[in-house]
């Protein structure tokens, strides 16, 4: 191909800090695209500058008659997909090539001793933080307009996590350059200004992907088998990004169980027992399932106090009553709702049914599962039945 485009990551957007490749290609370009920050802090290099937003870069790279175009973008070209979208978008019109910048995050961990291959990059409106923080070791967030770093610190003190280690960069690269560490607590009442990065490390975190044994949990008498759990959690279709909601929660079983397979989605777990609540809120924090908000009380007050719980699915328990009028409220929410109701009798199946087959809902599906588990009795193993469970489910 005749022409040629350069998708350059302009990293935090120091030139000090470019490499003397792209410092070139900038200098020797027909034009140059960046947006009005970039085009600022990089003035130096060149003063003929096309200050356009990210989205017109590829119609205009498209519509140039130049041969030699230059499109800087913040941070890492390669890292987030603005970089590779214009990548796909632009190569069928051009000799396309695109170069790594120091973004942010690189630039904080090199200031502060800290690797940088493990770390979890917090995407907003695509996943939940404290899902993030709970099931990855570091997590980076990069902070723009209200969203300050000791917002963030109070949050993490609100859920429990006030001794998490927690490190801030703010203006870096500047002559305002300002870097903290220490715990979320002794953090939170800092001020500090954007843009920052805020790297959140928790040693603690879980693998959402690990089997959660009824070993690891307080459970009580009527609390759900982990192999009851393991089919109920599965019937329901969960995707990472989820909202759930587990009504009936008990001690909270079900709810972590929800919040691994959850593992960027939050779980909400309503319970009206104090002793089962209390033991819901202790294995919560034992488990590290912080993408969990626990609720006391009785659901459909719960729902109206709270008019914007609109999950993607939910799981009822076997002790719930009055689940016809719970489940028409969720649906007045979200039309596509996925359901299971668990049951332990035909009676209950039957007006799990009649409420789904009332509310209009299609494909209404029943299972059944019998739990057997070896007992010693003399000399023999003996396989003797622990439980029978059925779900309802859409």
């Amino acid at each position: 191909m005749n022409r040629s485009i350069h998708i350059i990551g302009a990293g935090i957007g120091h030139s000090g800090l470019l490499t003397k490749e792209t410092e070139q290609i900038i200098k020797s370009a027909d034009e140059v695209y960046a947006n009005g920050r970039i085009s600022g802090t990089f003035a130096t290099l060149r003063k003929d500058w096309r200050v356009v937003p990210v989205s017109d870069m590829k119609e205009l790279a498209i519509e140039s008659k130049n041969k030699n175009i230059a499109l800087l973008i913040e941070g890492d070209a390669s890292f987030f997909d603005e970089g590779e979208k214009l990548y796909n978008s632009l190569k069928e019109y051009a000799d396309v090539k695109y170069y790594a910048g120091i973004n942010s995050v690189q630039y904080l961990c090199a200031k502060t001793n800290q690797g940088y291959d493990n770390i979890h990059w917090f995407e907003y409106g695509k996943e939940d933080l404290l899902a993030a923080i709970s099931y990855n070791r570091k997590v980076a967030v990069l902070l723009n307009g209200d969203d300050i770093p000791d917002k963030i610190c109070k949050l993490l003190c609100e859920f429990g996590l006030s001794n998490i280690k927690v490190t801030v960069g703010s203006r870096l690269a500047t002559g305002r350059e300002r870097i903290e560490q220490d715990e979320a607590n002794l953090l939170r009442d800092y001020e500090f200004v954007n843009p920052s990065v805020v790297i959140i490390e928790n040693h603690h975190f879980k693998n959402p992907s690990s089997v959660l044994f009824d070993k690891e949990l307080d459970i009580s008498e009527n609390s759900l088998t982990q192999e009851t759990r393991w089919n109920g959690v599965n019937l329901l279709r969960v995707q990472p990004n989820d909202k759930i909601l587990n009504i009936g929660a008990g001690c909270g079983e079900m709810a972590i169980e929800l919040s691994r397979k959850a593992y960027k989605g939050h779980v909400i777990a309503i319970e009206e027992d104090k002793c089962e609540y209390e033991r819901l809120e202790k294995n919560k924090k034992e488990t590290g399932a912080y993408n969990i908000t626990t609720f006391l009380g009785n659901t459909l007050e719960m729902l109206e106090q709270n008019v914007h719980i609109a999950p993607d699915c939910v799981f009822i328990g076997d002790n719930v009553r009055g689940i016809k009028n719970i489940i028409q409220s969720l649906k007045n929410k979200n039309e596509n709702i996925r359901v299971v109701i668990m049951a332990h009798n035909m009676e209950r199946v039957a007006n799990a049914q009649n409420a789904l087959s009332s509310l209009n809902f299609d494909n209404i599906k029943v299972s059944q599962i019998s739990i057997s588990k070896n007992r010693k009795l003399g000399r023999y193993n003996m396989m003797l039945s622990t439980d029978t469970v059925f779900f309802i489910y859409n």
